[in-house]
This record gives C-alpha cells, sequence and structure tokens, in this order.
C-alpha cells in the first residue's frame, strides 16, 4: 500500500526551497502487521513551477494580464461567500466609443490603451482589490470592504485618466461606469447585472459619468 506526499524543503539559511515527492509502500508481513516502509525522495522543482506558471497563464488575460473573467469571477464569488456580512461594491467600466479609437489608430493603438487603462486602475485601486478584463474594453473592478459613500472613489477613477500617456498623443477618451454596492452573499452573475445596468445608465445619459446603485 503506498501514498505520496508533497512538501517544500527549504535551503538551510535562505528562504528559497525545492519542491519534493516522498513516495511510501508499506510492506505488510503475514499477520497484516506493517513490517517495512519504503520511502523514496524526487527533486520535482521544476515541474512544480511550470505546473504554477502554467496555472497563472489559465487564470489571466493574455492582453493586460488581469484576472480573466472566469478566475475572477471565482474568486470574487469565493470572496463573498466568506465575507457576507460586509459591503462589498462592483464597478463595470468601458471606455466611451473605443470603436472609434481602433477606427481611426488602429489596433495596436486600441491594445495600448487597454493595457494602460489596465495599469491605471491597478495604481487607483487597493491591492486587495480585484480587477478583470471582461473582454473587448470592459473592465470589472470588485471593491472589497467599502464605506456607504462611493463618491471619492468612483471620482478618482474617472479624474486621473489624463495620466495615461500613449505613444499616440492625440488619443483623448473617457470611461463610463456602473457601479452597485450590496451586503448580503450574493454572486457574482447577479451582482453584475445590477452594476452593468447602472453602466448603461450612465451610457444614456451622455457617458464619461458614473451610476452608483444601492442595495435596497
Amino acid at each position: 500500500m503506498g501514498s505520496t506526499l508533497i512538501y517544500r524543503e527549504y535551503y538551510r539559511g535562505s528562504q528559497e526551497y525545492c519542491v519534493k515527492t516522498l513516495d511510501a509502500t508499506v510492506i505488510y508481513n503475514s499477520n497484516d502487521e506493517a513490517e517495512i516502509i519504503l520511502a523514496t525522495a524526487s527533486d520535482i522543482t521544476v515541474n512544480w513551477h511550470e505546473q504554477n506558471s502554467l496555472k497563472q497563464q489559465a487564470q489571466r488575460d493574455s492582453l493586460t494580464h488581469l484576472y480573466n473573467l472566469e478566475a475572477g469571477k471565482y474568486i470574487i464569488d469565493e470572496y463573498i461567500k466568506k465575507n457576507s456580512k460586509q459591503q462589498n461594491a462592483l464597478i463595470v467600466l468601458d471606455i466611451d466609443h473605443f470603436k472609434e479609437v481602433n477606427d481611426t489608430y488602429g489596433h495596436l493603438v486600441g491594445n495600448e490603451l487597454l493595457i494602460a487603462l489596465a495599469k491605471y486602475l491597478l495604481f487607483h485601486t487597493n491591492p486587495n482589490d480585484i480587477v478583470i478584463r471582461m473582454g473587448g474594453d470592459e473592465f470589472v473592478v470588485f471593491l472589497k470592504n467599502v464605506h456607504d459613500d462611493l463618491t471619492y472613489p468612483c471620482n478618482q477613477l474617472m479624474s486621473h485618466l489624463n495620466e495615461i500617456s500613449l505613444s499616440h498623443h492625440g488619443i483623448h477618451f473617457s470611461i463610463s461606469m456602473g457601479v452597485y454596492t450590496f451586503s448580503n452573499e450574493q454572486n457574482f452573475d447577479n451582482i453584475f447585472k445590477i452594476a452593468d445596468d447602472a453602466l448603461y445608465h450612465s451610457k444614456r445619459n451622455g457617458r464619461n459619468r458614473y451610476t452608483i446603485k444601492y442595495q435596497k
């Protein structure tokens, strides 16, 4: 009867480690008593890091390196389950008239803008918040443990867009946002729908603005 254990072995006086497997086989005697244990250790460090790297890549958007929708949705749902009494908020945003950017300046410049906006969102949110690229020019920001007044974080995101510099200096753009804040256990699909409705309210009212919906 055998079993396999995976463990980290730290190098002496260092924070670096190798990853090993320990395969153990128990040999029993005629009385069904454990008599011999055979153990073999193998270094799997290279394979371990390769597998982790592939896992990380599968969770990330290939262009912006933000979480992709599948990974971000899972992380948000798990967080809400563990913090159901906490007030959180979901922001859905996109770039106003992004198609015109692509049509006028080309897709390479459009991609540059998406990458720059992704970095901007990471910079202007807390390190523990979750930033996702939904696809196209649409992004999601999950704000953890927010206060009642969301105007400050929303104004921060809206008012510093001029910090974004692109290789083509003639581009001027804005974003529209929809925000939903809640304080009970819900799932990503439900909160996204409400935040997305708020986004379209912003677009119908002239774009370059945000709309906040509060849980009733």
